[in-house]
């Protein structure tokens, strides 16, 4: 288990080495329960940042409407207003991402973290696209060697955890620590 931790502690040391020496833009888009942040970053300064909110999760049921959907469609006025939400959030986040086609094009590195069911709000296909390239778009392709999934659990997507996660992935440092001596008496 000790090794196995260690080794997680190298592994997340060369990405956060890789990631450093990388030129360009630094994009961390955060995703989750009705909620967008995302900030894009020139070595330790933030360029353009944008946090987007909207009324998605069933109360008390910590699940998202589309969610419930799959099961049946109900009809009540709190599922419309829910579906319209998430309606909502995934044009607000493709018009973000379309604002920042140009930071897209030219980042190093983007950094995102978003749960399997909303990956669809941030990466296109290619009928997305229409033939053209993710930087036209802003949409990003799953298939791209620039993309990296935030290693931690981030919270809620908010700027402040934006923050964090540049400081977290772009600052980490690894100190090896001399083992303990046992002094017999």
């Amino acid at each position: 288990q000790h090794s196995s931790l260690a080794d997680k502690a190298r592994n997340f040391m060369t990405l956060s080495e890789t990631l450093k020496g990388r030129r360009g833009y630094v994009v961390i888009l955060l995703l989750q329960s009705g909620r967008f942040a995302g900030g894009v970053f020139e070595q330790s300064k933030c360029i353009v940042h944008r946090a987007i909110q909207h009324y998605t999760v069933r109360k008390g049921q910590g699940k998202a409407q589309s969610s419930q959907d799959q099961k049946r469609r109900p009809k009540s006025v709190g599922s419309q207003l829910r579906r319209a939400g998430e309606q909502s959030l995934k044009e607000e986040v493709h018009e973000t991402l379309a604002e920042w086609k140009d930071y897209i094009a030219a980042a190093g590195v983007l950094l995102i973290a978003c749960p399997k069911t909303m990956r669809a709000t941030i990466f296109g296909t290619a009928e997305d696209a229409g033939g053209t390239t993710s930087s036209s778009t802003g949409l990003l392709f799953k298939d791209d060697v620039r993309l990296r999934r935030v290693p931690f659990d981030v919270g809620r997507p908010t700027f402040e955890n934006v923050k964090v996660v540049h400081k977290v992935m772009m600052g980490v440092e690894l100190r090896m620590v001399p083992p303990l001596i046992h002094v017999e008496e």
